[in-house]
């Protein structure tokens, strides 16, 4: 019996010393509360607002043009016609470059938000030698909140020693 008991002691000991410490965060409010993605979106908005101006401009230039064809009605020559379509297709491309240059922005913008929080998560994981960390979407019962310590590392407010 003294045994079986001696086995039993052992293994929930060594149960023990392997259990994982598990952490959750708050991905969408870190996302909300991280500084730079307030600065991303106002950049974002911005440069949408700066590709608004021109595209406007270009726009009212080619209606201006279709006006003016349209007022001439069979008297517009086909050399009218055809720089009236040039000009449309030109738009059209500067549209869809302007179009692919935003997303591009945005796309390598909020890459390197999302980077810079796996890195917050990773650092205040070791530092709390934390060995797994969730989102808290997925967690039912259990873990620590960490969201306000990754806040705090991600606003500078703490720095996270890892010696």
């Amino acid at each position: 019996m003294k045994k079986l008991l001696m086995i039993a002691a052992g293994i929930v000991m060594a149960v023990n010393s392997f259990a994982a410490t598990i952490a959750y965060v708050d991905l969408q409010e870190l996302l909300e509360k991280y500084p730079e993605t307030r600065k991303t979106q106002d950049y974002l908005e911005k440069k949408k607002k700066e590709m608004q101006g021109i595209l406007d401009t270009e726009r009212t230039k080619v209606e201006e043009k279709d006006q003016e064809i349209k007022k001439k009605g069979d008297k517009a020559t086909k050399t009218e016609k055809d720089d009236l379509e040039k000009m449309k297709s030109e738009f059209s491309k500067k549209f869809e470059a302007m179009q692919g240059s935003l997303e591009q922005l945005q796309y390598n913008m909020y890459e390197k938000i999302k980077s810079d929080i796996n890195v917050a998560i990773t650092e205040t994981a070791k530092a709390k030698k934390i060995d797994i960390v969730m989102d808290k979407t997925v967690i039912c019962y259990g873990g620590e909140d960490i969201t306000k310590d990754v806040l705090n590392f991600l606003s500078g407010v703490q720095k996270i020693d890892l010696k």
